[in-house]
């Protein structure tokens, strides 16, 4: 999050946490949910930050990013 602005910050701020948020919620009050649904709701949170590659690609070193890129890899397969 460093490496953005105001504006792409908050907003990843806001949905990241708003999916969490759900997901709590979801959690409590909705225990008969597939399983399914959580491994696309985890996927999601996971992979956010695709969101903003853009604004990532005009702040970050390349290094940084391929090593995003490996993480978010290894987090998709588990």
């Amino acid at each position: 999050l460093v490496a953005l602005d105001g504006t792409w910050r908050w907003a990843m701020i806001l949905g990241v946490w708003g999916v969490a948020l759900f997901g709590v919620f979801a959690k409590l009050f909705l225990p008969g949910i597939a399983k399914g649904f959580w491994v696309v709701i985890y996927l999601l949170l996971g992979w956010a930050g695709i969101v903003v590659i853009k604004p990532l690609l005009a702040g970050l070193d390349s290094t940084v990013l391929w090593l995003i890129a490996a993480g978010g890899a290894f987090y998709t397969v588990g």
